[in-house]
């Protein structure tokens, strides 16, 4: 079996979250897995007897093993999302879960709207996520609706009227339409919600907390039970996906890594903020090299080829962008 050449390099692979994808000989995706413990997860692939067929046979193609740590599961599920979206392996037929996570999104009219959404648009909208845990969105856009008060209305709802709608008479939207609040006031108000979508969000604390010490002096112990239930929510909410970061630009991440003298430039390649896919490149007479001129060199290679270059392209060591410039 194929997969018995790899084994050795169990050992290697820390004990972390991730995503872990099989190739076959010819390089092709077969198949995307991921796992709250990598190495746990793929030894149970060297256990007789305790495969699926279709799996069986998913080993007996493969022939190369690729691992992409993450910091939480959640990062893993994602990734791996997006990973069986974007290479569509053979063997992901049935996917565990095949659906879209949710943003928030904050929409870039004039007076911008803020709500949850699964699909991404390009029209100037700023998303936040993607997250895994769609109950405590929701919780958070509640949250966000009583302390931002921003507006959820149509922009034909929005148009001029002689009283505020039902949202504004409780106080869960500053009633741009009938003039209770300035352009100005507004977008101030949008700009430190999206502070704290960002994570910035020690004035939003400061805030919340004096309101549950407001409500615990009062004795309204229901109102204060409501406002930690709240709180809670927002440290939910802001387990941050780094793996995908939704609105951020097309980037490729380089890095270098050797064992040995096996020296390797690996790629992450994130589009529209999500990472799609991973290639590594084995290289000779790198060894002992610094890292910043193995990478120089690999930069210059691998993008003069008629590849895509994305609009940012980070590296493990300082490059120097005037060699490349002139190569």
């Amino acid at each position: 079996m194929a997969i018995q050449n790899i084994k050795k390099e169990l050992d290697l692979i820390p004990d972390r979250p991730g995503v872990y994808i099989f190739r076959n000989r010819s390089g092709r995706v077969i198949y995307v897995g991921k796992a709250v413990s990598l190495p746990n997860r793929l030894r149970s692939y060297f256990q007789p007897g305790g495969l699926s067929e279709r799996i069986r046979k998913m080993t007996e193609e493969a022939a190369r093993l690729e691992y992409i740590i993450t910091d939480t599961e959640a990062e893993a599920l994602v990734l791996e999302c997006n990973l069986i979206k974007e290479n569509r392996p053979k063997y992901n037929i049935q996917l565990k879960d095949d659906k879209s996570y949710p943003y928030i999104r904050v929409t870039a009219e004039e007076f911008p709207r803020v709500m949850m959404t699964r699909n991404l648009v390009r029209d100037g909208s700023r998303y936040f996520g993607p997250y895994p845990n769609v109950g405590a969105v929701k919780e958070t856009m509640d949250f966000l609706r009583k302390l931002f008060s921003f507006r959820t209305c149509s922009e034909r709802k929005l148009a001029p009227r002689s009283r505020t709608c039902l949202n504004g008479q409780i106080k869960q939207c500053m009633g741009p339409c009938v003039g209770n609040v300035s352009l100005e006031k507004y977008q101030e108000m949008i700009e430190q919600l999206v502070l704290f979508l960002e994570g910035r969000t020690n004035e939003v604390e400061k805030r919340l907390s004096q309101q549950m010490k407001d409500a615990a002096e009062r004795l309204d112990f229901e109102e204060a039970a409501r406002l930690r239930n709240q709180l809670d929510a927002v440290n939910k909410l802001h387990e941050q996906q780094r793996v995908a970061q939704a609105t951020g630009p097309d980037q490729d991440f380089l890095a270098v890594g050797s064992y040995l003298d096996d020296v390797c430039v690996v790629i992450l390649r994130a589009r529209g903020g999500n990472v799609v896919a991973k290639e590594h490149y084995f290289l000779t007479g790198a060894e002992g090299l610094p890292e910043g001129e193995v990478l120089s060199s690999f930069i210059k290679r691998y993008y003069h080829r008629g590849r895509e270059i994305p609009s940012a392209i980070l590296t493990s060591a300082q490059v120097d962008e005037a060699d490349l410039l002139t190569s």
